[in-house]
């Protein structure tokens, strides 16, 4: 199955042959630098996109388009190089990413199909059991992690160990929802 990227041919765009003033210049057109772009001119700035190859062609061109906060190159390794709040703030910008990108695709009517599903990150043999292990590691190091489940498969209660620091589960009820709450794990936040 060929890719969309492959398939749409890309508009052809001007070189850049004179001096340009711009409040923005944005390195790279493709769907972040189109989105940074789009948000800069939301605010009236004037936006300048240069592009070495071809539009939306490069990590763009590579990925199939889905948008999440689970990261490729894994948090666990990731960890190693940033720490625990380097791998939050990844996590959180690109979360924050993906709420931008949704109410554009909306109000712009962009046919993009965009929709929030579940994402699961499963292993295939031991050495990716090793490694989805790893990851969850990283997880419960860095993250509090919240799901939601029927009130009655739990019942109000704190529960933590005695890991300095520690990590701990507990409820929270959901504001307008008396049938669900939300199941909170977390540890190593402190």
């Amino acid at each position: 199955m060929a890719s969309l990227w492959d398939v749409v041919p890309a508009p052809i765009t001007p070189a850049l042959n004179q001096n340009v003033k711009c409040e923005g210049c944005v390195v790279g057109a493709g769907i972040a630098g189109f989105t940074t772009a789009y948000l800069l001119l939301r605010e009236k700035k004037s936006v300048v996109v240069l592009e070495a190859r071809e539009l939306g062609r490069a990590q763009t061109g590579l990925t199939s388009a889905h948008l999440s906060n689970a990261l490729d190159d894994r948090y666990y390794i990731l960890e190693k190089f940033h720490g625990g709040s380097g791998i939050k703030l990844a996590a959180h910008s690109h979360s924050a990413a993906i709420d931008k990108i949704e109410p554009i695709a909306r109000n712009e009517k962009i046919a993009s199909e965009f929709k929030r599903v579940s994402g699961y990150l499963f292993s295939h043999g031991r050495a990716a059991q090793m490694e989805l292990a790893k990851e969850r590691e990283a997880a419960y190091r860095s993250f509090i992690i919240g799901m939601k489940i029927k009130k009655e498969l739990a019942h109000q209660s704190l529960h933590w160990d005695t890991d300095e620091p520690y990590h701990y589960i507990r409820l929270h009820d959901i504001k307008d929802d008396p049938k669900n709450e939300i199941l909170i794990i977390g540890g190593e936040d402190h």
